[in-house]
């Protein structure tokens, strides 16, 4: 019989030292990674005052807006208005850079996709105050409600749809539909 030669065994000193060597890397992983961890929480703490002081300050503001609207006599219908005006200027104009940058252009058919980026507003005509969102702008492949999904897949501009958000029924209108410029559009274009 052929007999197998057997590799030489480590001896056991060898495997302690190796041990050891292991043990010390542990530590000193453990250690680095505490030290992590209290950096982290020690930027977690000043930011949690940032926020707090910012709370405080927009809380004032907040109580010295509404004083001055009530010592002013101001018509408070037009300054929501006009605060829905300026509102709407920031988001177009935001909208719009985003547009350029991601390569969203309107979509001619007009009909919301899978492959739509649609822009929402809603309102909430059964709660005393309305509780509906502003704008909203999204890919449909980042709408995750199934529900809503569906009912918002074949709409077109200015249709409304009724979904419910939080316990609140919501009346949704879609407001622009767009599309994602794909490379062969970009290029005839850019020709």
């Amino acid at each position: 019989m052929k007999g197998v030669k057997l590799n030489k065994q480590d001896s056991v000193k060898t495997k302690i030292k190796e041990l050891e060597v292991a043990l010390q890397n542990t530590q000193m992983a453990l250690q680095v990674s505490q030290t992590m961890i209290k950096h982290i929480l020690d930027q977690f703490k000043v930011t949690q005052g940032d926020l707090s002081s910012t709370m405080g300050m927009l809380n004032d503001f907040q109580y010295r807006t509404l004083a001055m609207l009530e010592v002013g006599n101001f018509d408070r219908n037009a300054i929501d208005k006009k605060a829905e005006q300026l509102k709407l200027v920031d988001f177009d104009n935001a909208s719009a850079k985003e547009d350029t940058i991601k390569g969203y252009v309107i979509d001619n058919e007009g009909l919301v996709t899978e492959n739509s980026v649609i822009t929402i507003t809603s309102h909430t005509p059964e709660l005393a105050e309305d509780q509906g969102i502003f704008r909203s702008k999204f890919p449909m492949s980042e709408c995750l409600n199934p529900v809503l999904r569906q009912k918002l897949l074949g709409l077109r501009i200015n249709d409304t749809v009724e979904a419910d958000f939080n316990g609140a029924k919501h009346n949704i209108t879609v407001l622009s539909i767009k599309k994602q410029l794909v490379t062969e559009e970009k290029s005839e274009q850019e020709g």
